[in-house]
Formats: structure tokens, sequence, C-alpha cells
């Protein structure tokens, strides 16, 4: 009778140890797709940051050669008016 009991025991660990080991696989596992999950959004964020720098200096340039152009144009229009 107290083998059993021993036996019930030892056997109730072993399912605590195995529901722990399954426990810290669950948060592992969710612990690491949060990692990606995290790499992949910091990705996202740092190429739309690059458009975005891209897109500030195609603005800047495009001012740049329209002021250009009015500066050109504009001894000719004073001639004109």
């Amino acid at each position: 009778m107290e083998q059993q009991q021993q036996a019930g025991e030892e056997e109730s660990e072993e399912n605590r140890k195995n529901w722990e080991d399954e426990e810290e696989s669950v948060a592992e596992k969710t612990t690491k797709e949060n990692s990606r999950s995290l790499r992949k959004v910091q990705k996202v964020m740092a190429d739309e940051v690059k458009a975005l720098h891209l897109a500030d200096i195609q603005e800047a340039t495009a001012t740049a050669h329209v002021t250009e152009i009015l500066a050109d144009i504009q001894p000719h229009m004073d001639r004109l008016g």
C-alpha cells in the first residue's frame, strides 16, 4: 500500500515536471515569436523612415530646381513687363 502511494506521488511529481517543462517550452516559443515579430516591425519602421527621408530629399531637390528655373526666367519677365 505504501509503495502504491509512493509510486503515485512519484508519478504525480513527474507529471508536474512534464507540465512545467511544457509550460516553459510554450513560454520560450512565445518569446521567440514575439522577438521575431518585433524585429520585423523594426525593419518596416526603418524602411519607412528611409522612404520618408528619400521623399524629403526629392522634394527639396525639386524645390531647388524650380527656384533655379524661376531665377533664370525672372530677367526675361522683367524685360517683358
